[in-house]
């Protein structure tokens, strides 16, 4: 496995983290296993929450939590529960830069696993609720600094 280089938004000179990311086909899987696999490593190693594949150069809807979690092709999300702002951050973004972001309480996502099952996330910690719809905000060319307000 290696650690990948993020791509942060001063030096994304191609505009990969400013565009949709492109659906992953389920026969194609396979073909993402390392790129997962490293993912996988780099959020564990930077110690962040979660990791978009446009966020290491990769134009796919692929992301991964901390947790072990891997998403592919995530679906619409459904949500319900109290909209709270959170401040956030972003390796993509800026190491001290954070930006209040709203978010919805409870989220939930089918996508496909890592072996390309389907499956559906529910997750019980805010924490990965956020992280979830902030990774989503990546597959959809969004950063924190287009939908939040820099916390001062």
């Amino acid at each position: 496995m290696t650690i990948r280089k993020i791509l942060v938004v001063e030096k994304d000179k191609k505009g990969i983290l400013s565009k949709v990311a492109e659906a992953v086909l389920p026969s194609e899987v396979h073909e993402y296993k390392k790129l997962i696999n490293d993912m996988l490593e780099t959020v564990t190693s930077l110690g962040a929450v979660g990791l978009a594949a446009p966020q290491v150069g990769v134009s796919k809807r692929i992301f991964v939590l901390e947790d072990g979690t891997v998403c592919i092709n995530p679906g619409p999300m459904m949500g319900s529960g109290k909209i709270t702002s959170h401040a956030e951050g972003c390796l993509s973004v800026g190491k001290d830069k954070r930006f209040n972001v709203k978010r919805i309480r409870n989220v939930i996502v089918r996508c496909l696993d890592g072996d390309g099952k389907p499956q559906t996330l529910k997750p019980r910690r805010k924490l990965y609720s956020i992280a979830i719809q902030h990774e989503i905000d990546h597959l959809n060319g969004r950063l924190i600094c287009d939908v939040g307000k820099p916390v001062k």
